[in-house]
């Protein structure tokens, strides 16, 4: 039996995750598999006689999510596919907020008395209720351009019997859309009254809240991520080992239970063990912060 970790991306709540362990269970050939949603992880177990790596990463791309081995990419490419990811919604944020936010004053302009919120003649609801109407339904199309993955992978997922939070967002923000839409239809054939069943609105600042939301995810894991990095980073890469009386170099990964490791003055633990004998300042910066040597 062989574990892997993976990395998973597209996770949005606790029902993807579900669905992601529900599809990599059911795979033939696989023992166990945990996903961790904050840590956006997937630990698998499987007969490597019945499956390959690669079916597994084939079987959870089938429903939308990305599968990243972890050995295979290194902790400085995961932290900038954080950073890459953080700048991605960020330029569909800033789309949908400059589309947004002049909608959200159109609409709303009406709703506060006395003229606080003025706005041109030939978009004034009453008036001229088809301009009114069919500028917020082109202003519209943009923020919901910029949010198309709440669409694409929200809609394929509720296909599949399986809805999440982008199902939710896409079915809700579409029924306004359409809605709308309908709306303006009959405002062209004469029925104004429609212009005050117009939710444009709705749907864009939706969309546009929803993906400051993603925005500031995105971000907190790229620092999270930088973080633990750089406290990895403390971690001696390699160690000293005495074997016959002799001292040799070798990756601190490769150590074994019962080796005797040498720590010189001011050097790091690079695992965890008993002291046998002497005694050195070394340095415990990774576990106490506390960047001057301590004897032991």
């Amino acid at each position: 039996m062989t574990e892997k970790v993976f990395k998973v991306t597209g996770m949005t709540c606790a029902g993807c995750a579900a669905f992601v362990e529900k599809t990599c269970r059911s795979t033939e050939g696989v023992v166990t598999c945990d996903v961790n949603l904050p840590m956006e992880r997937m630990r698998v177990a499987f007969d490597e006689n019945v499956i390959r790596p690669d079916a597994i990463m084939r079987a959870v791309e089938n429903i939308g999510y990305g599968l990243i081995d972890e050995e295979a990419s290194s902790a400085g490419e995961v932290l900038g596919g954080h950073r890459a990811d953080a700048r991605k919604v960020m330029i569909r944020l800033i789309v949908a907020a400059v589309f947004a936010l002049p909608i959200f004053y159109l609409a709303m302009s009406h709703m506060i008395p006395g003229g606080v919120l003025p706005v041109p003649s030939f978009m004034d609801m009453h008036g001229h209720p088809l301009t009114f109407a069919l500028v917020q339904m082109i202003l519209t199309i943009p923020v919901l351009i910029a949010g198309y993955q709440f669409y694409t992978k929200g809609f394929r997922l509720l296909l599949k019997r399986a809805p999440n939070m982008d199902s939710l967002i896409a079915v809700g923000t579409s029924a306004a859309f359409l809605y709308g839409v309908y709306a303006v239809i009959r405002i062209a054939g004469g029925q104004t009254d429609m212009v005050e069943h117009l939710y444009f609105e709705s749907a864009a600042v939706v969309v546009t809240l929803v993906m400051l939301g993603k925005f500031l995810e995105a971000r907190s894991k790229g620092r999270t991520t930088e973080a633990i990095q750089k406290l990895f980073d403390l971690t001696p890469k390699t160690a000293t080992v005495r074997v016959k009386g002799e001292e040799f170099t070798v990756f601190a990964e490769n150590l074994k239970v019962g080796d005797q490791v040498v720590v010189k003055p001011g050097g790091s633990f690079p695992a965890d063990g008993r002291v046998v004998s002497g005694g050195s300042s070394v340095d415990e910066a990774m576990i106490t912060g506390e960047s001057i040597p301590v004897y032991k």
